[in-house]
């Protein structure tokens, strides 16, 4: 892969700040999201309405940040393609790109190492 730590990085880092900004909304807006018990709504369907906020959220930052998630990993696509890719995997992988990155950061590392033991 090109560059798979610039990848997962960038994904990383949007999803934190796609979290902290649906929780923001949901905390500042009275009305975004019913509060749990509520007969209006289904844990499937609140849990369902922030995917779609983190979509929208992860879409328009990546936009506003121009981030291109899908060149770094070696796709040339348009900045429509790269915000809606970035604002997909945002809503559904926040954690997944913070252990995948964990473990790229070690092998670098193990790599590096084992570099400077070897003659």
């Amino acid at each position: 892969m090109p560059q798979a730590t610039a990848f997962f990085t960038t994904m990383a880092a949007l999803c934190a700040a796609t979290h902290t900004l649906v929780e923001h909304l949901v905390k500042r807006i009275p009305h975004f999201l019913p509060k749990k018990g509520s007969s209006n709504w289904t844990d499937e369907g609140r849990y369902a309405w922030i995917h779609v906020a983190s979509f929208v959220v992860g879409s328009g930052l990546a936009w506003l940040l121009d981030l291109t998630p899908l060149t770094q990993l070696g796709l040339q696509r348009s900045p429509v393609v790269n915000a809606l890719a970035a604002g997909v995997l945002v809503s559904f992988g926040g954690g997944f790109f913070n252990d995948v990155l964990g473990a790229l950061q070690e092998f670098k590392q193990a790599q590096q190492v084992k570099a400077k033991a070897s003659p």
